[in-house]
């Protein structure tokens, strides 16, 4: 009941804020049965969350109102927020083509600092998001089995949304791994005082990425308003390698089940992300 507290600080009516409650415990239901950790919550989890309300006979309108709320919860949790890339209006269901160029992406890398062991790993992490693409959730499942640098490649497990795949490392990542695995990774189990099959550990007792995925999105977007979310970097990557491989290698990359999925961004077949979401929207008509 914590959101709903927050929400009636925030001066709402009781009445307002225990609806407001009932959709984020809807939602947070949903989440338990798909297998999906709330505060990892992505793009796709919450086109699929609202196909699942169409389904069960929720009208535009009333969808509306509930990813309204769940803004509200993503912004309430302070998490990268995966619902404003949803924006229905009326009948005509779009979402923002805010796509990042590939210039703007490796901009985005490169402002990440490097000085401490806790940085070196975080750059890391944000260049497996930057230049393979990987989600937010996915990286939590990494094992340092996974990282081959003999053969300069990376393998991403599959989960219940994203098929596994594996992956070429840029040229210049392997020394960064290298380095990561051969140093700065067990000066960080050690200073934790644990140990771990993870590619990318926490200082904390817990494993989870949450807490370091956050601030890294803050400080970049100090820098890059543009950027919006971690999603937003996967679907421009993917964007880009439906441009330069196609439909059918992108796909596999990209780690989408459906060839939909990586359909959405052939701009030879539709203007852009927003006209090929309201072609591909669960809630079109």
């Amino acid at each position: 009941m914590e959101f709903y507290t927050h929400q009636i600080s925030k001066g709402n009516a009781h009445a307002t804020a225990k609806r407001q409650q009932n959709i984020v415990d809807d939602y947070t239901a949903w989440c338990k049965a798909e297998g999906v950790e709330i505060t990892e919550s992505s793009y796709q989890n919450i086109m699929d969350f609202v196909a699942f309300l169409q389904q069960k006979g929720n009208k535009t309108r009333t969808i509306q109102q509930k990813l309204t709320t769940l803004r509200h919860f993503f912004e309430f949790l302070n998490v990268p927020n995966p619902a404003l890339l949803v924006q229905l209006k009326g009948k005509q269901n779009t979402i923002p083509n805010a796509w990042l160029t590939e210039e703007e992406l490796k901009a985005i890398y490169e402002r990440w600092p490097t000085h401490g062991i806790v940085k070196k790993r975080d750059k890391i992490l944000l260049s497996l998001i930057v230049f393979q693409g990987v989600c937010s959730s996915e990286l939590q499942h990494i094992e340092i089995t996974d990282v081959n640098l003999n053969q300069g490649t990376i393998y991403i497990p599959a989960l219940r949304s994203t098929n596994s795949r594996t992956l070429e490392l840029k040229a210049f990542q392997l020394l960064l791994f290298q380095d990561y695995l051969m140093n700065v990774r067990p000066l960080i189990l050690q200073q934790a005082n644990k140990q771990s099959e993870k590619l990318l550990v926490t200082t904390g007792q817990s494993a989870k990425l949450g807490n370091v995925i956050v601030p890294i999105l803050k400080y970049l977007r100090c820098y890059y308003p543009k950027l919006k979310s971690f999603q937003q970097v996967r679907q421009s990557v993917v964007k880009e390698w439906v441009k330069q491989f196609g439909l059918r290698k992108a796909q596999y990359m990209a780690g989408h089940r459906f060839a939909s999925s990586t359909e959405r961004y052939d701009e030879d077949e539709m203007e852009g992300l927003k006209n090929a979401l309201k072609t591909n929207h669960p809630l079109k008509k």
